[in-house]
């Protein structure tokens, strides 16, 4: 565990201990190295405590979760894409897991039409704006009908990738009180980093007093001690419903109380408002994508909502969450200073 102090003035009779020691970096290093850490370890000899950074700590290879981003959307031919492979998979089952199915099919379709289209999305934007001012200055030294149309193509260009780039990193970022077209790139990429490196876990240290520093062993300490709290056996209710009905005469007219057990209609479900710039579940789908891809996948969606509510049976697929550790103070270094949410 890293100490309180790094100095302290040696003094046997007036002990005075502060932590005059700190490490600053720029945005530069900020984005290169954001996974870096500073340790402090033992004085030794000296009267102030030694200070290590670690540029990359060790992580467990693992596949790259799917994400699914907006900026897709705007691509012309992303639904016609969408259109193609939603309609060729071929599955036999229920239609809650066809449709389940069919969205874990297609975020591969997804990750090579990204690939194809934005791979190094930042490189791609820099390259079309030194086209842009390529062709600009092409235009003003020889003005001529095929010099305007080819920087009218190389404005179309880097407008193209330059809002891709922003939407990329706006919802990296998780901005949400810049416009929209602001196109602040460098500033949601230093957030996007920061973020990173905030929710990063260096390290963590045991019950025992052990400071785990590696991926490895952080995960098992977070799982074990996580699933003890989470999966632990549920305390029986301090009421009845017959004791709470005693004390809250209050009742639902019949009208309303039928209004509860009324079914969807296709209508209700399409109109159902969510927040826009969110990742709805584990499936990493967000709301941009079922809104815009709504025209095909729309249908099949509709009748397994519908499915559920006459069944009232939901997949296991359905019903999962993913657990964040949020930390509840700065420098939190124990399992007990996380707070998870799904």
């Amino acid at each position: 565990m890293d100490p309180t102090f790094t100095w302290w003035n040696k003094h046997k009779l007036v002990l005075v201990a502060k932590k005059l020691d700190i490490s600053l970096v720029n945005d530069e290093w900020y984005i290169a190295f954001s996974s870096s850490v500073t340790f402090f370890g033992s004085p030794g000899f000296s009267d102030h405590a030694v200070m290590s950074i670690t540029l990359e700590t060790e992580r467990i290879k693992i596949k790259k979760q799917f994400r699914f981003y907006n900026f897709l959307t705007h691509n012309p031919k992303f639904l016609a894409v969408i259109c193609e492979s939603w309609f060729s998979f071929n599955i036999t089952s229920s239609t809650m897991f066809k449709v389940s199915r069919m969205l874990k099919l297609l975020k591969k379709v997804i990750r090579e039409f990204s690939f194809k289209n934005y791979s190094g999305i930042v490189r791609k934007t820099e390259l079309a704006h030194e086209r842009l001012l390529q062709a600009h200055a092409s235009l003003l030294s020889d003005p001529s009908m095929h010099n305007a149309s080819a920087e009218l193509q190389a404005m179309h260009e880097w407008e193209v990738f330059s809002t891709a780039e922003t939407e990329f990193f706006v919802q990296r970022s998780h901005i949400s009180w810049l416009s929209f077209g602001d196109g602040n790139s460098r500033l949601f990429n230093i957030c996007t980093a920061s973020r990173h490196a905030i929710n990063h876990i260096h390290f963590l240290t045991s019950e025992d007093g052990v400071c785990i520093e590696s991926q490895s062993g952080i995960q098992e300490l977070c799982v074990n001690y996580f699933s003890s709290i989470l999966g632990s056996p549920v305390s029986q209710p301090m009421f009845i419903q017959s004791d709470l009905d005693l004390l809250f005469n209050f009742r639902c007219s019949v009208h309303l109380a039928d209004n509860f057990q009324k079914p969807f209609s296709a209508k209700d479900i399409k109109g159902v408002s969510l927040p826009k710039n969110k990742i709805g579940g584990p499936d990493s789908y967000s709301v941009e994508f079922f809104t815009s891809s709504w025209a095909v996948i729309g249908p099949k969606f509709t009748k397994a909502i519908m499915e559920f509510s006459k069944s009232d049976s939901l997949l296991k697929q359905w019903n999962t969450s993913n657990f964040v550790l949020i930390p509840k103070k700065p420098n939190a270094s124990l399992t007990t200073d996380f707070r998870p949410i799904s």
